[in-house]
Parts: structure tokens; sequence; C-alpha cells
């Protein structure tokens, strides 16, 4: 849904207290969220050129989707979530929970390391981290990793045992 101020956002979730899954697409003059209802397990923040900061994310919330919120100069707080999606954003990944199950990092020019997987990752698909050089050590759980648009990543960080490594261009 698209929402051009925090006002609009509280209003419908006032009207919408046990929802599940959102999307908020953002206008010009949305700088912050409220805080979310608990019963929230998917959130989708997407086109938000104004959001400068997360919103408070409840305990339930299992997948978070971030996309084209350049203000945000943070990551956001992993506590509890099982899937993170983020991009673009210049900044750092601090470490991730062991919690987390399915890792999706989109456009992040700024990260120059990776920090280690969980131990309870999955899958990861990586695309567009140019500044990255290697990859953390790959925990047993790993059964798919994609990798596209990291071109300073040599051919040797790709021999990881027995684990399917997709990499969807030629420059890595």
């Amino acid at each position: 849904m698209f929402f051009n101020t925090r006002g609009e956002v509280e209003a419908f979730l006032q009207g919408n207290p046990a929802i599940t899954q959102l999307a908020v697409e953002g206008g010009p003059e949305l700088r912050n969220l409220p805080e979310f209802p608990q019963s929230l397990e998917i959130l989708v923040l997407a086109c938000c050129p104004a959001l400068e900061a997360w919103p408070y994310l409840p305990n339930r919330l299992k997948t978070l989707y971030v996309r084209d919120c350049p203000n945000i100069k943070t990551p956001p707080p992993y506590t509890g979530i099982y899937a993170v999606k983020m991009g673009p954003f210049d900044g750092y990944l601090p470490p991730l929970p062991d919690s987390l199950r399915t890792l999706t990092l989109i456009d992040l020019p700024g990260i120059q390391c990776m920090p280690a997987f969980p131990q309870g990752l999955v899958s990861a698909e990586i695309y567009g981290l140019p500044g990255i050089r290697r990859l953390p050590a790959v925990n047993q759980k790993l059964r798919f990793l994609k990798i596209g648009r990291c071109p300073n990543l040599p051919a040797s960080e790709l021999r990881l045992g027995d684990l399917v490594i997709e990499i969807c261009d030629r420059g890595i």
C-alpha cells in the first residue's frame, strides 16, 4: 500500500490490528513509521525515499524485505527475524542471528566484508556487493547460495565443499 505520512500508516494499522503481512511504499513525507502490531509476520518496505530510521519490529516478524530506502543508513535490528532482504544502502552489516534462515542482500556497494553466516542459514542470495573479497565460512545447513555482480570476489572463494552455488553472471 502507498502511504504519504505516518498518520496514514497509523490509521491503516488501527483498522487492521491483526494484520500479518504488510507492504509499505512511501511518499516523500514518510520519514518514520509507527510501531507495528505484534501479529505482523511479513513486512515489506519499498521505495521509501524519506524513511530515515527503522520502525519497532514485532517479535513475531519472520520476513523483512527492504528495497530502495536510501536514507536508512544502518541495518535493521535482526532479533527474531528468519529472513532478511535488504538493499540498497551503504553501511555495515552487524552479526546475523542464528535464527536467520534466508538472507538476500541486494545492491550494497558500501559493504566491504560479510559477517559470519548464521548457523541456521539455509539459503542466501548475494547481488551487487562489489566491495566484498571473500565469503564467510559456510555452515552445514546452507543448501543454496546464489551470487551475482560481486566482481571482486575471486573464483577461489567459490569452492565450498558440496554446496551448490549458482552464479548468475560472468563477472561474479
